[in-house]
């Protein structure tokens, strides 16, 4: 629905949740405080979240360039990082924020069924996987 380019890379909504990572890295640098970073994205994550309340989180992830795909006992594993041009910057950091925003994204979508984001980094897929429970 013309939310993703064709990099991968979100364009509306998502455009501006990187935005908000890169003026933190330039803020406060890599060596920042995570508390200022993680507040940020999961407050981003939480606001888009709440406004598509009710949509199914794959479709959500999808729509943001996540490319959401189902694996073992209902873990999402997502195949793209829509933030991937800063994370080959300050990996370390855009992955941290990365998960703290789809912590929030979780929480404001709030599911019936209850994923728990984690920290996971793959070869070729993004950094977060999103646990089932």
């Amino acid at each position: 629905d013309g939310q993703v380019g064709d990099d991968g890379a979100f364009e509306d909504v998502g455009l501006a949740v990187e935005v908000v990572m890169f003026l933190a890295l330039g803020d406060h640098g890599a060596d920042a405080s995570r508390g200022v970073e993680a507040g940020d994205a999961r407050a981003a994550g939480t606001e888009i979240g709440a406004a598509q309340r009710g949509r199914p989180v794959a479709a959500v992830l999808d729509d943001h360039g996540y490319e959401p795909r189902t694996g073992d006992g209902g873990e999402l594993a997502l195949a793209n990082c829509p933030f991937h041009r800063l994370a080959r910057e300050q990996t370390e950091l855009i992955c941290t924020m990365n998960l703290d925003y789809l912590t929030g994204l979780l929480a404001g979508l709030a599911p019936v069924e209850p994923l728990r984001p984690r920290l996971d980094p793959r070869p070729g897929w993004c950094c977060v996987r999103l646990a089932a429970g």
